[in-house]
């Protein structure tokens, strides 16, 4: 059995980067309108249909994971992110800029999102630990939002854009080796009653048909509505009002401290008590 530090180490490092990275590249719409023709509403198009493809991809990830194993996963969707990442400061058209932002980097982070770090830690964690380690590393995600937010605002002054968006590229490249920590070999499929396997349409009819299941994606929608409009527009209504990237930077910092704080107290609040009642804690909060 692998170390449980290695394993949280290298789940939380690939959060960090994946999630906190693409968290950062919103910073680069001032730069990325004022190097070419394209215009605030058509790079806000290219990062709303990265939300969509993110969101859509996501299942296939899972799907993929099941199949081939998490490590081949995460390092699928990690590749594909960078490529779209590094493909950024060469987008001067609305669809070149889709396809960097809305379907590479986008689809590539939903690929290798939380739900499949997720998965591989609940297969190699014990269940009386899990809670707690779900919790760290979700925080990973804020931890990478909390540190690079603001190193990339720096960046952005001193170096241009263009240089934060090649040091993103670069930072998913070097966590690739830890896809190597966390994979676990997919189990075969067991015949149900059946004797026919579940299918991934016929775990979408189960799912879509399970009420629990449609109020847990629904609180999510909500979630996600407002993470993503927040992080991504808000660099544009700061600059927009006169302050510099910094401001902007060390405003998404502050965002991830405290999602770093709530992601651990969660972890160790699901440990001992309900889950659902937590949910309806933080949607009640909101």
């Amino acid at each position: 059995m692998r170390n449980y530090f290695f394993i949280l180490f290298a789940a939380g490092a690939i959060q960090s980067v994946v999630f906190g990275g693409r968290q950062t590249i919103p910073l680069s719409i001032e730069g990325i309108n004022l190097a070419s023709t394209l215009n605030y509403l058509e790079i806000s198009f290219a990062f709303a249909v990265g939300q969509l493809v993110s969101g859509a991809v996501t299942p296939l990830g899972g799907a993929i994971s099941d199949k081939y194993g998490s490590g081949k996963t995460l390092f699928l969707g990690i590749i594909v992110s960078a490529i779209g990442c590094f493909l950024i400061p060469f987008s001067t058209t609305p669809l070149m800029l889709v396809i960097s932002i809305g379907i590479l980097s986008a689809g590539g982070s939903g690929i290798a999102g939380l739900p499949v770090i997720m998965s591989a830690v609940n297969k190699l964690v014990p269940p009386e630990r899990s809670g707690m380690a779900f919790g760290l590393v979700n925080a990973g995600g804020s931890i990478g939002q909390f540190l690079f937010a603001p190193l990339a605002g720096l960046m952005i002054i001193n170096y241009g854009w263009q240089a934060s968006i090649f040091a993103s590229c670069a930072l998913l490249i070097m966590v690739l080796p830890l896809c190597w920590l966390i994979r676990y070999q997919p189990q075969k499929k067991q015949k149900n009653a059946s004797g026919d396997n579940l299918s991934f349409s016929k775990t979408l009819f189960l799912a879509f048909n399970t009420p629990s299941y449609i109020l847990l994606i629904s609180g999510f929608f909500v979630c996600g509505f407002h993470v993503a409009f927040i992080i991504t527009h808000m660099p544009g209504v700061i600059i927009a009002c006169g302050l510099n990237v910094n401001v902007t930077g060390w405003s998404l910092a502050i965002i991830g401290f405290f999602n770093i704080l709530g992601s651990l107290f969660a972890g160790w609040y699901i440990s001992k008590r309900s889950m659902k009642i937590f949910l309806s804690y933080i949607y009640g909060a909101r």
